[in-house]
């Protein structure tokens, strides 16, 4: 897909259902793959890359669910790069 793999830390392959919301809009989509600074989401409908948004996370061996605020660092027909800010949300 001519992106260059620019990633400080390895993915981890999960697939774990997610909420994506920005100021318009909550899109439901997939975590495919995630690591400290970021994920990969599945999803059909895609925002713009730059967009701001906040990613809902369940975690079950937790029991809880987490946002992390994030920003959308690329689109392809397949979902989106979500880059994390380094603050959460909310936990």
């Amino acid at each position: 897909d001519g992106r260059r793999d620019s990633r400080r830390q390895p993915r981890r392959s999960c697939s774990v259902p997610t909420l994506i919301q920005n100021r318009h809009r909550r899109i439901p989509g997939i975590i495919r793959n995630v690591n400290h600074g970021g994920v990969f989401v599945q999803c059909t409908e895609k925002p713009s890359k730059g967009q701001k948004v906040s990613l809902t996370i369940p975690l079950k061996k937790k029991q809880k669910v987490v946002s992390r605020l994030g920003e959308i660092v690329w689109c392809d027909e397949n979902g989106i790069g979500i880059r994390f800010h380094n603050q959460t949300a909310a936990e």
